[in-house]
């Protein structure tokens, strides 16, 4: 009997180690992220939740998707949400402006000539040989201001006649519907749509990317911190920059991992995943305010931002901070 009452003493004890040395579970600390749904910017997100790296920096990301870039942006504007992984910086640049957004820019893309984002696509049999024969078609562009607004002042400065274009908005996996219907003559498409639709060889190329055409490399997308998370909470903000930097450096690392994530979250096929360009996205070591600064200017010189529109250097993540 003795032995016995020993040997659940003993367990007992064992079981307490146990727990005293694991310790309780920690929580993870919910963070409101809001993305694109459909956009291969987004790839940095869905790496970090594949690979782990919310979790393990104890983060939940609590996910809310858009297809305009818009509306992310507002919702941070709002205080709806913490984490802004790849929008249009044109709309951030907006928001600042007019929807007194206050956001720690973390990173922005590098979109140049060898590593383009987007082209100008018709279809294979299509009469449009050049930039000329768009004038009075119907060109198909992404949601939101941006591209419509780059793709008008580009064709402009090439001598585009562009008061008879119409610019129609319309969701990315819709584009080459569009244009095999007749409802659009040519579209701005990103990728990996411009992989895909020319892949289908239903497609060709007329033109390659436009925003590089106008900066190289062009800082047309940008990722975002809410100032408020930052200001309240600069330890969980920093777990939440370590989250970029690993996804960042991951798909450097590991493009052939990282093709096999995007084909999965956009059900991609095998040779469009391995032909798609994604964004070159900094490290938040990276980030260079001449870039940001350039596209600043372009956007003003294109009559989209006020000319008196300043970009606040405290809104710039600095690490010492």
């Amino acid at each position: 009997m003795r032995r016995k009452t020993w040997f659940v003493l003993g367990v007992i004890a064992l079981g307490a180690s146990v727990l005293n040395f694991t310790g309780p579970k920690k929580e993870k600390t919910p963070i409101r992220v809001v993305i694109l749904s459909d956009v291969i910017s987004t790839l940095p997100h869905w790496t970090a939740i594949e690979k782990g790296f919310y979790q393990k920096e104890g983060i939940e990301p609590k996910e809310y998707a858009f297809t305009s870039s818009s509306e992310p942006v507002s919702a941070m504007a709002n205080g709806d949400a913490d984490f802004l992984p790849g929008v249009s910086m044109l709309d951030v640049m907006n928001g600042i402006s007019k929807l007194r957004l206050r956001p720690v820019l973390l990173s922005h893309c590098r979109v140049s000539t060898a590593s383009p984002f987007e082209c100008l696509i018709v279809a294979s049999g299509s009469s449009i040989s050049n930039l000329k024969d768009l004038e009075g078609k119907t060109i198909a562009v992404f949601p939101g201001q941006t591209s419509s607004a780059v793709l008008k002042y580009f064709l402009t400065q090439k001598g585009v006649d562009t008061t008879n274009i119409q610019f129609k908005s319309i969701s990315p996996s819709l584009h080459l519907q569009a244009l095999q219907s007749g409802e659009v003559a040519c579209a701005h498409a990103y990728e990996p749509y411009c992989s895909t639709y020319l892949e289908s060889g239903k497609m060709r190329e007329l033109y390659g990317s436009i925003y590089a055409s106008i900066n190289n490399p062009a800082a047309i997308g940008a990722t975002l911190i809410s100032y408020r998370l930052w200001a309240e909470d600069k330890p969980l903000a920093n777990r939440l920059i370590r989250v970029w930097d690993r996804s960042i450096q991951y798909i450097r690392d590991h493009p052939v991992e990282a093709r096999e994530i995007l084909k999965r979250r956009l059900n991609l096929s095998d040779a469009v995943a391995q032909r798609a360009t994604w964004v070159d996205a900094t490290l938040s070591t990276e980030l260079d305010r001449r870039a940001v600064e350039a596209s600043i200017t372009t956007y003003k010189n294109m009559g989209l931002l006020d000319p008196l529109f300043e970009f606040d250097p405290s809104y710039y993540y600095t690490p010492c901070q």
